[in-house]
């Protein structure tokens, strides 16, 4: 992933590809060297394939910025990510009681995980969120249609649609 959205062609460390690699696939591309629009664009990275995406598919998204996780609605395996040194049934004891309780503040979810969460993941979360990603299916008879659509609600409170696709 570090090759496919960095800007040059050296790659990056073992098991790395660049477009010297891409170029020579049986339908040739080259790497992107920005950032990733969207997750899908993980079938074309070399390494990734349909069963290890669909195993990451519920813990990833692409944003077109830099964002902090929602603790209050990160799955357990994100937390952890996040929080390396917090013990796996903190964060699932978190997990549990934030159904009934979200927290309230990024200092209170960092407190509630315990003493080991306050390094450096503190910044990388938060207790809202600002990007949605909202899918719509239509169904009347034999005809169904979808969409997907990524949708920003900025602190203003007005709301903008980044981006949407058909859904096959």
């Amino acid at each position: 992933v570090v090759d496919w959205i960095d800007a040059d062609s050296d790659i990056a460390g073992f098991g790395g590809a660049e477009d010297a690699y891409y170029l020579s696939r049986p339908k040739p591309y080259r790497a992107a060297n920005q950032p990733m629009q969207q997750v899908e664009e993980l079938y074309r990275i070399y390494g990734f394939d349909a069963k290890v995406i669909a195993r990451l598919r519920p813990l990833v998204t692409t944003l077109p910025v830099r964002t902090a996780i929602n603790a209050n609605t990160a799955p357990e395996a994100v937390l952890a990510a996040v929080f390396p040194d917090v013990p796996t049934a903190a964060i699932a004891a978190f997990a549990a009681d934030r159904l009934a309780k979200p927290a309230r503040s990024r200092e209170e979810a960092v407190q509630r995980l315990g003493s080991k969460a306050a390094g450096a993941g503190v910044n990388a979360i938060d207790v809202k969120s600002g990007w949605f990603e909202v899918t719509v299916t239509v169904a009347q008879d034999d005809v169904r249609l979808a969409t997907d659509a990524l949708v920003r609600r900025a602190d203003n409170g007005a709301s903008a649609i980044i981006w949407r696709r058909p859904r096959f």
